[in-house]
């Protein structure tokens, strides 16, 4: 009860409502929301509000580019501290790049992003913003599987390329 508050309603306050977020929600376990189904290993997986990984929330594409766009460019939404704090990243592993705050930093054929990715059985979620070119991208994915894993790889870097204008064959 950080802030003297659930979690739930200081998401609500501070987050989904000032950015008008009406679909992007912590499922309640008594609510019984109807949540997507994804796919493993050729398998569908529902979703369970049990399993929800991390932060546990449920949102669309549309939703997380607002947020995105939210945390790196509107001066009004997080304080320049904050937002220095997100993104003072520190390596972690040669492998793995370096973390801020819940942002990861890694580079794609010499074009800087930042990342945070999500997986749940099923799912595999990323956003990624790119910093030079003040651009934003989302990739939602409801299959976690090798296959996943390397579909979710190749829309990102297909993406990539196209926000950023460059060629990456």
């Amino acid at each position: 009860k950080a802030g003297g508050k659930p979690l739930r309603a200081l998401f609500q306050e501070l987050i989904a409502q000032p950015l008008r977020l009406a679909h992007t929600e912590y499922p309640s376990t008594s609510a019984r929301p109807v949540l997507p189904v994804g796919w493993h290993q050729a398998q569908p997986v529902s979703a369970t509000v049990a399993g929800l990984a991390a932060a546990g929330l449920v949102s669309n594409a549309p939703e997380l580019m607002r947020f995105v766009h939210a945390i790196f460019e509107d001066d009004g939404f997080l304080t320049p501290t904050l937002r220095r704090e997100l993104t003072h990243f520190v390596g972690i592993a040669p492998e793995r790049g370096a973390y801020g705050l819940g942002v990861a930093r890694g580079e794609l054929r010499g074009v800087r992003y930042w990342y945070h990715g999500g997986l749940l059985r099923g799912f595999l979620s990323g956003f990624y913003w790119f910093p030079d070119q003040g651009q934003a991208m989302v990739v939602l994915l409801n299959r976690s599987d090798t296959q996943g894993e390397a579909r979710h790889r190749q829309l990102f870097e297909a993406g990539a390329c196209r926000l950023v204008r460059k060629t990456c064959r």
